[in-house]
């Protein structure tokens, strides 16, 4: 039997095409290919979710980042990737998601947020922010008996900055110092109070903590009476 070879196979196969017929069939290939990659990328869109932004830059597309990469951004970055490793590479691992108005919404940072995690300094500036916020917006109570006297804002005892920090402790899980609030002397009358304190918003608004004084008949002492 003869045994023909690869090369001369195809050549017994390519010989009887005319010229013209194979100028067709060598074009006709292209678009084929490109159909295919069309396909792909359509699939590798479903699988994020939605159809990945593109950029200017060709092969590019913007991405999120959900952990920092070497040479590419910090974690939480809205950047332009190489579209192939992020298919093959950063989205598989769980590195990056495509930048969708969704996603951006949902993983991105703002500047501010990625410096502070950068800087120790920062980042216990933008903590000290977020307490002052809480402040702002807190009440405090605290019971003290009413005294015996005709006074109705008469009551046993006052309340000291020491009171008002351990109540803002236990009633909001903040951490004061004495030195923190700005008293002249203890609240000695129920009723609604705004005490200063020695810290300031970014925008220079005084932080005041609202301080509640209750009357009441009893006291039950222990851990958690202020």
């Amino acid at each position: 039997m003869l045994k023909l070879s690869g090369l001369q196979l195809l050549k017994g196969l390519t010989l009887p095409l005319t010229s013209s017929l194979l100028r067709h069939t060598l074009v006709a290939l292209p678009p084929c290919i490109a159909t295919s990659r069309a396909v792909s990328n359509k699939i590798d869109a479903s699988i994020s979710g939605s159809a990945p932004v593109e950029t200017e830059n060709e092969g590019k597309v913007k991405v999120v980042l959900l952990r920092s990469v070497s040479g590419l951004g910090a974690k939480g970055s809205v950047v332009d990737a190489n579209a192939g490793w992020m298919r093959l590479q950063l989205f598989p691992r769980k590195a990056a998601v495509y930048a969708t108005p969704e996603n951006i919404l949902k993983y991105s940072m703002t500047m501010e947020e990625r410096l502070s995690r950068q800087d120790p300094k920062l980042r216990e500036r933008f903590q000290l922010e977020g307490v002052m916020n809480i402040l702002c917006r807190m009440h405090v109570s605290i019971s003290r008996k009413h005294s015996n006297s005709s006074d109705p804002e008469a009551m046993v005892g006052t309340v000291t900055s020491w009171d008002i920090v351990k109540a803002a402790l236990i009633q909001g899980g903040v951490q004061l110092d004495v030195s923190h609030l700005m008293m002249s002397q203890p609240i000695s009358a129920f009723g609604t109070y705004k005490v200063p304190l020695n810290l300031r918003t970014r925008d220079d608004r005084q932080v005041e903590l609202t301080v509640i004084v209750n009357s009441v008949k009893q006291i039950n002492y222990g851990k958690s009476s202020v």
